[in-house]
């Protein structure tokens, strides 16, 4: 597959701008469930990599360059791919 910049530079960050979500990385608004009782319990990881793809996906439309929206949504795609 090739990228040449790394999943991790990626994250949170689109076309010299920072998406600032004020979450801690890997958590946003839809990373807790609610368990028995209404106590919030941690999601599996596959659906923490279901959320992180569709994150990506959301980021990759504001990215202004072709190659770097390609990158993010190729990373997406692997997220998505280890799910299965």
């Amino acid at each position: 597959m090739g990228l040449s910049v790394g999943a991790a530079s990626l994250t949170g960050r689109t076309n010299d701008c920072t998406v600032c979500d004020n979450q801690p990385d890997g958590v946003d608004s839809e990373s807790t469930q609610q368990g028995v009782g209404g106590v919030e319990t941690e999601p599996s990881t596959a659906e923490r990599y279901r959320l992180e793809a569709a994150r990506l996906r959301r980021e990759a439309t504001i990215v202004r360059s072709e190659d770097v929206r390609r990158q993010i949504l190729n990373t997406a795609q692997i997220y998505e791919d280890l799910v299965h």
